[in-house]
């Protein structure tokens, strides 16, 4: 993909909540069941080596065996800028201006061993997770950093979000029966 076909693609491209929640959960989770999350947690480098691996061309907040790099952790935080939350307090946060930053970044570093795909796979990321992890600002929606870090370190998502999608389930099973 040519930088202005690229550039124009990341103008438009507006995620889909469904599609953005479905491919999350499935990169997340490797298309296996609930219970292997539950009980082995997010396997946030399960792709390592097959084909959808940017091999060096991404954050790098995961090593190889899905430890996280505190150096790209101090990284990403380079990129954060302050975001005021509805109650009016404020955090370190990423919104799109700041998650396109990155991701240019991130493939300008990998000249010379990136390929044209690891583009496309970090749209496939930093942006859905955006849509489904990000918080409601005055300003916009921006993934606050400390959720980010916890995500890569703890690998779980936030309690805000492990409430919703409970009751996501919840509703699910309710309507099942």
């Amino acid at each position: 993909m040519t930088g202005n076909r690229l550039r124009r693609s990341l103008q438009s491209w507006r995620p889909r909540p469904a599609l953005a929640m479905a491919g999350l959960f499935c990169r997340l989770r490797r298309s296996s069941p609930s219970a292997d999350t539950q009980w082995h947690g997010l396997q946030l480098n399960a792709l390592r080596g097959g084909p959808l691996d940017k091999q060096g061309a991404g954050s790098r907040i995961l090593n190889a065996r899905g430890g996280v790099d505190a150096k790209e952790v101090s990284r990403l935080r380079d990129f954060a800028n302050q975001k005021p939350n509805h109650d009016g307090s404020w955090e370190p946060g990423l919104g799109l201006p700041e998650l396109r930053a990155y991701m240019d970044a991130n493939f300008a570093r990998a000249a010379g061993h990136r390929r044209a795909i690891d583009r496309a796979l970090m749209i496939g990321e930093w942006p859905v997770l955006l849509k489904v992890m990000g918080k409601e600002g005055p300003d916009g929606r921006y993934l606050g950093l400390q959720e980010v870090i916890d995500l890569f370190k703890d690998r779980r998502f936030p309690e805000r979000m492990a409430q919703r999608l409970r009751a996501r389930s919840q509703a699910a099973a309710d309507s099942g029966d």
